[in-house]
This record gives C-alpha cells, structure tokens and sequence, in this order.
C-alpha cells in the first residue's frame, strides 16, 4: 500500500470532502479523488460513500481510518530505525535546481529531511550550468543529478525514470503586460480565436496533444507554432521577443516582470512531483522513500 495514498485518505475522512481535502493537500479534487479511487482498487473495496454534500466513510473505511495513523506511524519508525543504522555514512543528494523550478521553493521539506536524516547532506546544483540539457538530463540522473522536482508530462521519458507525483499544475496563458487579452481572469479558447500561441510540439505530451484537439475541434481559427519540448529561462527569454502567447503552467506566473499570465479554460492538468533515477542507488531509494512520507505527513497537518 503507498503510504502517500494512505495519507491522502486520512485527510480526505478528516475533511469530508474531496474539495476540501485538495485545498490541505494542494492537489485539485479530481487528483484526490483518482488516488482514492487508485486505493480502494488495490484493496478491493469501497472506503467511502460519495454525495452531493462530501463523502463518508463506509465500515470498512472506518476500519482503514481506525488503524490508519498506526500504520504510518510504523513507517516513520521503520525508516527512522534505517536512519539510525546509517548515520555513521554521510551521503550527498544533488538536487537538481532551476529558474522555473527552483529546489527552494521547497525549503520546509528540505528542512525536515535534514532532520531525519542527519547523515544526509543536500546539495542543490543549477541545472543552466549543466553539461546536459533537457531532456538528455533526464537520461543521465545520478550522474551529475539524483533528483528532480518540477512537473513532468513528456510520455517518451516515462520509462527512463521514477516519478513520485505531488500534485498538479494548471494551464495558463502568457503574455506581455498591457496586452489586449490582459484584463481577462481566466482565457477562453474564443480569446484566443486568430491569435498565435507557442506550445510544445504535438507527440510529445498526451495531456498537450489534448489542449491540441480543444484548439483543433473548436470554431476558432488558434495557430500554434513550435517551442521547446521542456521549458527553461531561455524558452521565456525568446517569447518576450515575439507578438505570440505562450502556453505555461501557473507555477510560472511570475518568471519575468514584463510577462503576465492567466489561466486557460480548460479541462487538463499536468502533475508535478520529483523525479528520480529508474533504478537510484541505495542512498537515494533511502532518501526518497523519506521524502515520500514527509510529504504526505506535510499535507496531512495542513488539514
């Protein structure tokens, strides 16, 4: 059972809700909901009865609830036992870090690793400076990079790496600062309508290539042009020399003071969470495996 989805359902029977658990565990309620959905499959049973009003716990999900925070508690002492037993070893975990996905934005996790894993010690190496670049970084982890953080929907590295998801990001919209369509809240596809946008290319991101047959079955005449497959600086740097809009995501939403965004209207999102080699070493499996439970202690404190 992943201890994560174990977390995830103590919040939700905490808080009633799909909704209301994605707010503690900032996720989106169809993300909870799928990762629900994902345990009572493995388990075989149902642990809620859904309704307009929020959800309630079915015997038997009062059953997973009354043993729940033992079982978690058993893994955190497990992994502290672990911990114990290696603190004589000390570790480095280069932690890949960018101007998008920067590894401070995370600095409470890092924090608690450290605390847990005393024997550990961080290092947060710019990926600009790097010798590979993206995607071949992707194929090089644990060379130069033991872990990633940011989000990930290129399905052609799927097999090349661990993807341990957080939560997901939503579309938006980038453009220049008074920009016609920069009094807007939320972007429409009939915004849009004879507009040029730069995305990445079609075959590369099954969620992309969704966003794609939205703009392709509408009325509105949106032409696409290509841009990188992973986006850096530079991808934002050469936008802001066009006329065009840039499809993003809204962790980027202030990436340079005069480029603003706003969200997309539409029904996709694209999970984010920390990537890892496909078979790490022992140290970083370790690590990870902390990291995992420290994440979903954080989102279930929030709640």
């Amino acid at each position: 059972m992943n201890i994560v989805d174990l977390h995830i359902f103590e919040v939700v029977a905490k808080s009633g809700s799909f909704s209301s658990a994605a707010l503690n565990l900032f996720m989106t309620p169809p993300a909870v909901m799928h990762r629900i959905n994902e345990l009572e499959k493995y388990l075989g049973v149902q642990l809620f009865i859904r309704n307009s009003q929020g959800v309630q716990l079915t015997q038997t999900g009062k059953i997973l609830h009354e043993h729940a925070n033992k079982l978690i508690a058993e893994n955190q002492r497990v992994i502290q036992l672990v911990c114990q037993n290696e603190t004589e070893n000390i570790h480095n975990i280069r932690i890949g870090s960018s101007t998008l996905n920067p590894a401070s934005r995370l600095f409470n996790v890092w924090e608690k690793m450290t605390t847990l894993l005393p024997q550990y010690r961080l290092q947060f190496i710019p990926l600009e400076g790097k010798d590979y670049q993206f995607p071949d970084v992707y194929n090089h982890l644990g060379e130069q990079v033991d872990i990633l953080f940011g989000p990930s929907g290129m399905d052609n590295i799927r097999s090349k790496i661990n993807f341990y998801q957080v939560g997901t990001y939503g579309f938006s919209i980038a453009m220049h600062m008074g920009d016609k369509l920069s009094h807007k809240k939320v972007i429409t596809l009939k915004d849009l309508n004879q507009s040029e946008v730069q995305t990445i290319p079609r075959g590369v991101s099954k969620i992309f290539d969704k966003i794609y047959a939205e703009f392709d079955s509408s009325n509105y005449q949106i032409r696409t042009f290509n841009t990188d497959a992973h986006y850096t600086i530079d991808t934002f740097n050469r936008f802001n020399l066009s006329g065009q809009y840039l499809m993003s995501l809204d962790c980027w939403n202030h990436v340079l003071p005069d480029i603003i965004s706003r969200p997309l209207d539409v029904p996709y999102k694209l999970p984010y969470g920390f990537i890892t080699p496909l078979k790490p070493n022992s140290e970083t499996e370790l690590f990870v495996r902390v990291l995992v439970s420290v994440i979903g202690q954080l989102s279930e404190n929030k709640s």
